[in-house]
């Protein structure tokens, strides 16, 4: 069934070879489900051009997440309309993102792309609008996300909207960051150990193709979860931009206190405001290594060589230092001023790890 695709789809190799070692009895009642061919016809189908380019939330992610989704659909789903609903929104939750990062509003994007992806009208479309803008806001935020496009039957888009979660979520092993705590549903707690062989199964499968498997980036989690609230704040709460973000981010990393007078002058560095010039990410790093290494005693010369190396390291990792060509789309005058969250957050991990690695930690 799968061969067209084999060639191409790591997941495909692993359908048509249909080994799956210790979980192979969950994988053949799968495929003895009377719904499994809602999602063959869903995987050969895919829009795979439509999909985010990334390494993180691209097709790989989109392939095991469907899966995934599968499986729970056989696990919590009797009919087999919802079935196809679940996986059209496994398929499409991502096509609105413009970052691997924090991204909140990914899934609304995502949302407005689902009526020409999918075909879909009415109740039906309704259903996977709000379920797919509702995976990317936090679980306290669902029930206000779902009530805002007033389905008809609203426990059922819950119940759709929180197995894309789940199904997504599983898929957090990829960046080593999946808490089973976090799963919402018993049968995707069950799934956990599983979702963790798929990954290293699809990777050996991507190595087999020729492809780069995914580097597993391993964020301390508390690191990540303060970050991610400075972040949040900034530009959800806030409204402040990159560079005034990422000052407060590196000082709570590195519990170093900020002067109110340098956060008002970093407010007009962002990209020389937004003029599209050097990046206020990079700027509100440089600013911060200034500041760390001034109160260390380095001189004048030697802050100035980490800045040239700091500048040199984050070139040659996203290409450039400049905000037009950083920012998602270029710089336009009607951007959301939440656009660069996500880019934000990840530069504030990179640079809080360069400045490790400079100290020899």
């Amino acid at each position: 069934m799968f061969e067209a695709l084999c060639k191409e789809s790591p997941l495909a190799l692993l359908l048509e070879r249909n080994d799956w070692g210790e979980y192979q009895h969950l994988m053949d009642s799968l495929r003895e489900w009377s719904q499994y061919g809602l999602f063959t016809n869903r995987f050969l189908t895919l829009d795979r051009g439509a999909l985010f380019t990334s390494a993180v939330h691209g097709s790989g992610h989109i392939e095991r997440v469907m899966l995934l989704g599968a499986l729970l659909c056989m696990l919590e789903v009797e009919k087999s309309e919802d079935t196809a609903l679940v996986m059209d929104m496994c398929a499409y939750h991502d096509v609105g993102r413009v970052s691997d990062w924090l991204d909140e509003f990914h899934g609304a994007r995502s949302s407005y792309k689902l009526e020409e992806l999918t075909g879909r009208a009415g109740e039906e479309l309704t259903i996977l609008r709000a379920g797919v803008e509702a995976h990317s806001r936090r679980d306290a935020d669902m029930d206000q996300v779902l009530a805002k496009y007033a389905p008809e039957d609203l426990p059922r888009c819950r119940h759709l909207a929180i197995l894309l979660k789940d199904a997504d979520g599983l898929d957090r092993v990829r960046i080593g960051d999946l808490d089973p705590d976090y799963m919402r549903t018993p049968s995707a707690k069950r799934l956990v150990p599983f979702a963790e062989e798929l990954f290293k199964r699809y990777s050996a499968a991507q190595e087999e193709l020729g492809q780069t498997p995914i580097k597993r980036d391993f964020v301390d989690r508390v690191i990540l979860e303060q970050v991610r609230d400075v972040v949040q704040e900034g530009f959800f709460t806030r409204e402040e931009d990159s560079a005034v973000t990422v000052l407060r981010g590196l000082g709570e990393v590195f519990d170093t206190a900020l002067s109110p007078q340098l956060l008002q002058a970093a407010a007009a560095v962002s990209g020389a405001g937004c003029s599209g010039a050097q990046c206020g990410i990079v700027e509100g790093a440089l600013l911060f290594i200034g500041l760390y290494y001034g109160a260390k005693g380095k001189t004048a010369a030697e802050i100035a060589a980490v800045s040239r190396a700091f500048a040199a390291a984050y070139a040659e990792k996203w290409g450039s230092l400049r905000c037009a060509e950083l920012r998602p789309g270029g710089v336009h005058e009607d951007d959301p001023p939440t656009l660069c969250a996500g880019l934000t957050l990840e530069g504030i991990i990179f640079t809080r790890e360069f400045i490790l690695n400079e100290r020899g930690q």
